[in-house]
């Protein structure tokens, strides 16, 4: 891999140990270094995950700790900064309230008082972050899986409930994705990040070469979210990252612009930047085409709509 180990580091977000293993080196002070901050982020991830239990609040840990303990054995050793739950839409003022009660502040965007005000929010976004100054942690709290309504949401609810699984982490019982949902949930999220950090597309790398994945219920996935192109494009950044990888069992070609879009993106020094016009109106014409169908693009269209305007703003007060 063509990248130096600060690229890795700081734009892509890969740990010591996976560069480590990237590169074929031996940096153990610097992993050393790392483990003893992913241990103290693994205490804090088991604090709020036994108060949610306490409070008997339903939740599934997305990536974070129990997403580097499946693939690596080792909770630590995939690099994560926040943490990330999945709760019933029903639960998420409580889960707030109770967030809120441990130190955690909002971050951005409050939760209103009014249920009718919060219903808004929950039909309209998928999540809420919040930031605990005091132990330097953020949480983002997500109702939904994903944002855009490919298929409806009560679809997605019931394909989220029959790949829900129970695992031991910690001596304790939490609940996990499926290894099929998980892979495809990667894909799906690292896909309409344009895999803009190679750490996505290196979780998928490592699925699919140390698991066996059903090819059955990763197929019946890919095709209830019409998802083809998503897993095209995981393919084609594979094999250009991977060469002799290990590919999805879909086979679907994707329009070359959509690949070199993802390519440029993954292959900037630096991060992109979200407020910039021009960025925006490429990025949304991208997730309009990331999937088929009217209930999708309408809503991708909508905010590519609003994205225009902006710039338009933007021109006419140059």
């Amino acid at each position: 891999m063509n990248y130096s180990r600060e690229i890795l580091y700081h734009r892509h977000r890969l740990s010591h140990q996976q560069i480590n293993s990237l590169l074929e080196e031996q940096q153990n002070q610097l992993v050393f270094e790392e483990k003893l901050h992913q241990l103290s982020l693994l205490a804090g991830f088991l604090t709020l995950t036994d108060n949610l239990q306490k409070e008997n609040i339903w939740f599934v840990p997305l990536k974070g700790p129990l997403l580097s303990y499946r693939i690596y054995g080792d909770a630590t050793c995939r690099r994560y900064r926040d943490f990330d739950f999945l709760v019933k839409p029903a639960d998420a003022s409580n889960v707030i309230r109770l967030f809120c009660s441990l130190g955690f502040e909002y971050e951005k965007q409050r939760w209103p008082e009014k249920e009718n005000e919060r219903a808004r929010i929950i039909s309209r976004v998928n999540q809420l972050t919040l930031f605990n100054p005091a132990e330097h942690q953020t949480v983002e709290i997500h109702w939904r899986v994903f944002i855009d309504p490919v298929i409806t949401f009560d679809r997605i609810e019931e394909v989220v409930r029959k790949n829900i699984q129970k695992v031991s982490f910690a001596g304790r019982e939490m609940l996990q994705f499926s290894l099929e949902f998980e892979l495809f949930y990667l894909i799906i999220h690292g896909g309409l990040h344009t895999w803009r950090r190679l750490k996505w597309l290196v979780d998928v790398h490592e699925i699919i070469s140390r698991f066996r994945v059903d090819k059955k219920k990763f197929e019946e996935l890919v095709n209830q979210f019409s998802a083809q192109r998503m897993i095209g494009l995981c393919n084609a950044m594979l094999r250009h990252f991977f060469p002799g990888s290990v590919l999805l069992p879909v086979d679907y070609t994707v329009p070359e612009w959509f690949v070199n879009y993802a390519l440029r993106q993954a292959n900037k020094t630096k991060d992109y930047t979200h407020n910039m016009p021009s960025y925006s109106l490429k990025h949304r014409w991208f997730y309009i085409n990331a999937f088929p169908g009217w209930r999708y693009k309408k809503k991708r269209l909508f905010l590519l709509m609003a994205s225009m305007k902006k710039l338009n703003y933007s021109l006419n007060t140059l």
